[in-house]
């Protein structure tokens, strides 16, 4: 008979809430991804085949400098370095928010301060 007892749906919402309480983190369950692009900071074109590393994984920038790192976990702080040859290398610590972040990253070509000059 339909209509009696609960429903599937209603099960599935229950445990759901019901997840955070006995000490499961949800963020475990979320697949997260880190996007961006990376540049020469003199002339902002993108840096093709730099290589991304961020925890375990490592992806390497197209022709335009996008990269896409998959398998994070959402929520989480991560290391992240990106070398390029010609370049100086950059890391940081970012956080990946939700299921899609972004972090672009302006590389100093090597023997450049970056900065300037007149």
């Amino acid at each position: 008979m339909r209509g009696h007892g609960p429903s599937a749906v209603g099960i599935l919402v229950l445990l759901f809430l019901l997840l955070p309480l006995i000490g499961c983190d949800l963020s475990d369950w979320v697949p997260a991804t880190l996007t961006g692009t990376i540049t020469d900071a003199r002339t902002h074109v993108g840096i093709a085949r730099a290589r991304v590393t961020i925890g375990e994984h490592v992806k390497y920038s197209a022709g335009s400098g996008v990269y896409t790192v998959t398998g994070l976990k959402a929520h989480r702080s991560y290391a992240i370095q990106v070398k390029a040859d010609g370049y100086q290398p950059w890391s940081r610590e970012i956080m990946v928010h939700g299921i899609t972040s972004e972090c672009n990253v302006a590389l100093t070509p090597e023997g450049r301060s970056g900065r300037p000059t007149d």
